[in-house]
């Protein structure tokens, strides 16, 4: 899972997130990259995703 195409989609993801104001973690916002690359969604009761949800459309499987 990763490799720079990726590393650089995070980042781009976490400046996005920060200039709305919120901080996220790496490995979050690597998962969360991940999964929306991917197309897939995600499993979690992680309440830490929940703003990819909402700024970037992260979906999260029920």
């Amino acid at each position: 899972m990763g490799g720079r195409d990726l590393a650089l989609e995070a980042v781009n993801n976490a400046h996005i997130m920060r200039a709305k104001g919120i901080q996220v973690a790496t490995i979050d916002c690597l998962i969360a990259t991940f999964t929306l690359v991917s197309g897939c969604k995600l499993l979690t009761s992680d309440h830490h995703f929940q703003p990819f949800v909402d700024i970037l459309g992260l979906v999260l499987a029920q």
